[in-house]
């Protein structure tokens, strides 16, 4: 188990603020935020990479600046992989094991299984890993870190230099292997997606502050702040008027309900942000007199793509300048078409400023 406790750490004009996390044995840690967030630098000072200037790390109860590497069963993968040029691959992915003094049959089987499980064994006979592809480097450091049997294992945005389809391969093959081997996982990442795969716990990070830690789904679905909702990509993120009904807010010439009004009692503000992903919008062609679901009217605009998600603009007043996002219908609406907008009162997420 790794403790953090009141960490913080100041590097020139940046600093990490204060930081308390826990990460059972066993779990597999995402690290996600934009760039300058302080990702790397609290991978490092939870590696003992660096030293805080308040606070400490403990690791299964031993204070990380106090253990020696030779005794520490930690392997890390930084961004650029830090492979060794002039070996082979066998000897990149063995040299560990070779630091420690392992017999040569051990060696041997450990770096014949890995390669397999990675499917790298083509690849041992090459005398340098220089000419490999980006792919093939990736699992050859990823074997290599793996080698010793490490209890905690720390990637630092190993597949950022991949493209999509050799990433996704990787994802899957990391994600297998932590569930065979049980080892902690901590890992930098800007790819979301790649946390739905890997992780079972995310904390996301803004100037140095952990903003929100949870279950990636959770985390994915419930932001904390209008911040947090347009990082994890949310769509629709605006300031509504309370109306007299518990539960309700007013965005222009739109009425929408929340499902936990309960919520509205930490704040004694008459706005609200509210956050809404596009998919949670269930658009249909003309005025439907008997909904299924909560709903307001609004008039369609053009249907595009926000990266892999399709969705249409949805004015929402008679100027046509206050626009939100909903999912784009089966069947073609032409733009200027008063429309119909289900949701279900549930996706819609009250969020700090």
């Amino acid at each position: 188990m790794i403790e953090i406790k009141n960490l913080s750490v100041n590097r020139g004009k940046f600093s990490l603020n204060n930081l308390s996390l826990t990460i059972k044995k066993g779990e597999s840690l995402a690290l996600i935020g934009p760039s300058g967030a302080g990702k790397t630098l609290f991978l490092e000072t939870i590696l003992g990479l660096r030293r805080p200037s308040t606070g400490s790390v403990f690791i299964d109860g031993k204070n990380v600046n106090m253990m020696k590497p030779e005794n520490s069963s930690i392997a890390y993968l930084p961004q650029d992989l830090a492979l060794f040029p002039h070996l082979s691959v066998y000897d990149n992915i063995a040299f560990c094991l070779r630091i420690k003094s392992k017999p040569k049959e051990y060696t041997e089987s450990v770096v014949s299984r890995l390669a397999s499980q990675l499917r790298i064994d083509y690849l041992l006979q090459r005398k340098s890993v220089a000419n490999l592809s980006g792919g093939e480097k990736q699992r050859v450091a990823l074997a290599r870190a793996l080698a010793a049997d490490p209890n905690l294992v720390f990637l630092d945005e190993p597949f950022s230099a991949l493209d999509g389809a050799r990433r996704r391969e990787l994802h899957v093959e990391v994600n297998r292997l932590h569930k065979e081997h049980n080892f902690t996982l901590v890992f930098v990442t800007h790819d979301l997606d790649e946390t739905l795969v890997v992780a079972n716990k995310v904390a996301l990070m803004r100037k140095g502050d952990i903003i929100q830690t949870g279950a990636p789904k959770d985390m994915f679905n419930n932001p904390v702040s209008a911040w947090a909702a347009h990082f994890l990509l949310f769509e629709n993120i605006f300031e509504a008027e309370k109306t007299k009904k518990e539960g309700q807010f007013r965005y222009e010439d739109m009425t929408i309900q929340i499902s936990k009004p309960s919520e509205l009692k930490a704040t004694s503000t008459e706005k609200q942000w509210l956050a809404v992903k596009a998919e949670a919008f269930s658009v249909e062609k003309g005025i439907n007199k008997r909904p299924q679901n909560p709903f307001f009217t609004a008039t369609s605009g053009e249907t595009f793509h926000f990266g892999r998600t399709e969705v249409i603009e949805l004015f929402v007043n008679k100027s046509k300048t206050a626009k939100l996002y909903g999912k784009a219908p089966a069947s073609t609406i032409k733009a200027g078409t008063k429309v119909t907008v289900e949701y279900n009162e549930s996706q819609v997420k009250l969020v700090k400023v």
